[in-house]
């Protein structure tokens, strides 16, 4: 395995980290209102069953994590040298576009977004110290 190809499994595997953080955000809220529905309609107060109580820590939890794994990456792709580099990692590894989306929003050609790409996986794999097999 190149270095290359190390570095971009690295980002793969954080590439849905701020999809997944929105998606904890909107079950929680989903969870709040659930419970305010069931206080509300059948007088059922699941605010102090130690269930509710766990799922809600393990939600806040695994939110936390995530917030801190993408912080981490943020600040990786931040120490990149070449600023358009670092926007296209931005942008495809934190913002969840395609290329193609990247391509259109720098008003870059394609083939210019998979130059900048490989740079920068060069770059990370650097950064991190990855060697090839």
């Amino acid at each position: 395995m190149t270095k290359s190809e190390k570095a971009k499994e690295y980002l793969e595997k954080r590439r849905y980290l701020g999809l997944e953080i929105a998606s904890l955000d909107s079950l929680q809220i989903m969870e709040r209102n659930n419970m305010e529905y069931l206080n509300r309609v059948y007088q059922i107060d699941i605010s102090k069953s130690e269930s509710y109580k766990k799922f809600m820590r393990l939600l806040e939890q695994r939110k936390a994590d995530l917030e801190t794994e993408l912080r981490i990456l943020s600040k990786l792709i931040n120490r990149l040298p070449d600023e358009r580099c670092r926007v296209v990692l931005k942008l495809y590894y934190i913002d969840g576009l395609t290329f193609s989306e990247i391509a259109d929003t720098l008003f870059y050609g394609i083939r210019a977004v998979f130059t900048r790409y490989a740079k920068a996986l060069e770059a990370v794999a650097d950064l991190c110290g990855f060697h090839a097999d």
